[in-house]
């Protein structure tokens, strides 16, 4: 289909930042028709009906289209080697990293992912990509990530017909192919899509918070 984007680097885990930024930069020069930009990781469930619902409510928060996902704040740093999110002391000397996004998915406006795409590109690099992409380039560039109510770095049980969650992260590719099934076979719904339209109306003024 022609619909993969590659750039010249190892497709690593401790490469996601350079493979973020990438993004940014396609998005950058290649998508500025494009409102908003959502990144995800590919062991979790995302709900695109239910976040456009989200977007184009009339209740919802125009002023925090911005940058939102699942906010982590007040981070410890990591600086026992032995552990998975080591940080060296020599790539971020801090002890609390700064309020970020878990990277599991979150949401930017076409605006705020540029922004971050020429900032990226004057900060010494950090492997840890949400830290880095939402918490320092954000803090550099004056954004404030936001929490955004539905959006989960952890595993959690879905009924997709009438679920809130707009990102739920840890499927494995069976569990996600169960989980749509029942879209595949149309048997969610008119009820259920107004029922969730309703609790999302609702709920907006609680929906996001910079905490």
């Amino acid at each position: 289909f022609q619909d993969i984007v590659q750039e010249d680097f190892i497709d690593s885990y401790n490469n996601l930042t350079i493979a973020t930024i990438m993004m940014l930069k396609f998005v950058t020069h290649r998508c500025s028709h494009a409102q908003f930009i959502v990144k995800t990781d590919d062991d979790i469930y995302f709900n695109v009906p239910k976040l456009y619902l989200l977007l184009t409510s009339a209740k919802f928060p125009k002023e925090h289209y911005g940058l939102a996902g699942r906010l982590i704040r007040h981070g410890r740093v990591v600086k026992n080697p032995t552990q998975k999110w080591y940080t060296p002391e020599y790539m971020f000397n801090e002890d609390y990293y700064p309020n970020y996004l878990a990277g599991c998915g979150y949401l930017m406006s076409n605006k705020v992912a540029h922004t971050l795409y020429n900032v990226s590109l004057q900060m010494p690099l950090l492997h840890h990509e949400d830290v880095f992409i939402t918490g320092i380039c954000a803090r550099a560039a004056g954004i404030t990530p936001h929490h955004l109510m539905g959006m989960t770095n952890y595993f959690a049980d879905v009924d997709i017909c009438n679920s809130w969650y707009i990102v739920v992260h840890r499927f494995t590719p069976e569990k996600l192919l169960r989980l749509w099934k029942p879209i595949a076979q149309n048997k969610c719904n008119v009820t259920a899509a107004t029922n969730s339209l309703r609790l999302i109306s609702a709920a907006t003024s609680v929906l996001f918070s910079s905490r």
